[in-house]
């Protein structure tokens, strides 16, 4: 209810409705559930759609609701229109980020903590647990951000057949030779991050085929997406489709990161119809999952920017490596190794003032030189 003025100025531009003021994170019983009307006040649902569960009135089709944020009973025991359905005036503006400079300030420590992890973890990983390992990070993250930062979610940290499961949490399983998936996420005052990235355990020549064949699919699909000029009004429904063409994953593609809700509108699944707005938060995670054996996600957050008057394009916010000795060179298009050097060239200049250079310049340097090499 702390934005009421907003709520109130969208209904300005919806004479004759109401809106459901309800959210399936808050409000677990229907009776609880409240609308603002037309003239600004705040009234029960049951005030104005006669009784929970049995409501016949045409007053219902007069209610605004997100069936995002919308415990579906609520759906069926009032017969809400799905001609009202709408996207939450507030949600709708989470993911509109105003100030990036100091956004790109809070990723650029994100990423510096990112790849203190990275360092550690590479010299000690064959001794500590998936659980160990988030708690390393999560200390990384804390050192940088200061005594506001807290991560957004729970740490996931999955070794080899557990970096399979999607929703996993970190477990007290040992790290052991192959991959690690890690995907966290910082909050600092407004600003929020969600990051994934696979990490190499051991000698890559101990790494099997398909799981590089996996990491450089779903690498090409990243990089496809983050790529792309799309028209302004194109669905973010896009962007999804885009993805799968170079992999197949049981989830949606990305979501919105907000000020609040760092997994915000807009939804970026094959199913949705909602608009790309300049200035939005996206994160992007395309993947692939074998079941038992491994699992690889990328996930990086990107600016929405106006390319020109028709189209947008997306800006790169998150500047942290991506594995080299995962990726199948020979399986990559020419435009891919340009937008691979490109970008660790960044990384490098943004990072090297702060971090280990020499461990750095690993990380980036055979990108940058393969592409001379050609």
């Amino acid at each position: 209810l702390g934005h009421i003025a907003t709520i109130s100025d969208f209904l300005e531009a919806h004479p004759g409705k109401q809106y459901l003021l309800t959210n399936i994170n808050t409000i677990k019983e229907p009776t609880h559930a409240l609308v603002m009307t037309e003239n600004g006040d705040i009234v029960p649902l049951t005030d104005v759609s006669n009784a929970p569960f049995n409501a016949t009135s045409n007053a219902v089709s007069n209610i605004l609701f997100d069936p995002d944020i919308t415990p579906i009973a609520y759906t069926f025991a009032h017969k809400f229109d799905i001609h009202n359905a709408i996207v939450d005036p507030i949600r709708a503006l989470d993911p509109i980020m105003n100030d990036i400079d100091g956004y790109e300030k809070f990723l650029l420590n994100d990423a510096v903590a990112w790849m203190n992890f990275w360092q550690k973890l590479e010299g000690v990983y064959s001794g500590i647990t998936e659980l160990d390992a988030a708690m390393v990070l999560e200390s990384d993250r804390k050192k940088m951000h200061g005594k506001n930062f807290k991560p957004a979610f729970e740490t996931i940290a999955g070794c080899n057949e557990n970096a399979a499961k999607i929703h996993t949490t970190a477990s007290n399983k040992m790290l052991e030779d192959g991959v690690l998936l890690v995907d966290a996420g910082s909050k600092l005052d407004e600003y929020t991050s969600d990051i994934t990235r696979i990490f190499l355990l051991g000698c890559a020549k101990n790494i099997s085929y398909e799981l590089k064949k996996a990491y450089t699919n779903t690498l090409k699909a990243h990089i496809a997406v983050v790529t792309e000029i799309f028209a302004k009004d194109m669905h973010a429904s896009y962007l999804d489709q885009i993805a799968r063409k170079y992999v197949h994953f049981d989830h949606a593609l990305g979501h919105g990161v907000g000020k609040e809700d760092v997994h915000a509108y807009p939804a970026i699944r094959l199913d949705s119809n909602m608009p790309l707005k300049e200035n939005m938060i996206i994160a992007i995670e395309p993947g692939f999952y074998v079941p038992g054996e491994f699992g690889i996600r990328l996930e990086s957050m990107l600016q929405v920017i106006e390319h020109d008057e028709q189209n947008y394009a997306l800006k790169y916010l998150v500047f942290i490596p991506f594995e080299y000795d995962l990726i199948i060179y020979d399986q990559l298009e020419e435009s891919e190794r340009a937008w691979l050097s490109k970008f660790h060239q960044i990384c490098y200049d943004k990072l090297k003032e702060h971090v280990d250079v020499s461990f750095l310049n690993a990380k980036t340097s055979k990108f940058i030189e393969y592409v001379k090499r050609d």
